[in-house]
C-alpha cells in the first residue's frame, strides 16, 4: 500500500503525544484488515481467490462472488485511506497492524524513535 513518506522530524515528546491517536487509528486498521481477511477467505472458499493488489469485480462471476469482491474493494479502499491519513501525520508506517517509526535528529543524524 502506498503511504506518504514522512517529512516531519519528531521530538520524543511529540512522538509520545501521538501514541494514543495512533493506537486508535491502528485499532481501526486492524479491524479493517480482519474484515478483508474474512472476505478473502470466503472468496477462496468459493474458488475465486483475490489476486494482486487491486480488486476487480468479475462480471462473469456469480452474484454472491461479485458482492464479496465489491465488499473487499470497499474495505481495501477504507484501509488504504486510513493508512494514508496516518502517514500524513509524518510517521513512517511499517505495517498495517501498528508498527511505525518516528524520525528524529540526534547529534545531526537522522534516527528513529
Amino acid at each position: 500500500m502506498e503511504v506518504p513518506l514522512p517529512t516531519r522530524l519528531f521530538s520524543l515528546r511529540e512522538a509520545n503525544a501521538l501514541l494514543d491517536t495512533l493506537r486508535d487509528e491502528f485499532t481501526r486498521a486492524r479491524e479493517l484488515r480482519d474484515q478483508l481477511m474474512e472476505v478473502q477467505q470466503k472468496l477462496s472458499d468459493a474458488g475465486q481467490p483475490l489476486e494482486g493488489p487491486e480488486i476487480q469485480v468479475d462480471a462473469a462471476a456469480p452474484a454472491a462472488v461479485q458482492r464479496l469482491q465489491g465488499r473487499a474493494a470497499v474495505i481495501l479502499g477504507k484501509l488504504r485511506e486510513l493508512l494514508r491519513q496516518i502517514g500524513e501525520l509524518g510517521v513512517e508506517v511499517k505495517a498495517a497492524d501498528g508498527l511505525v517509526d518516528f524520525r528524529s535528529k540526534l547529534h545531526g543524524r537522522t534516527v528513529y524513535l
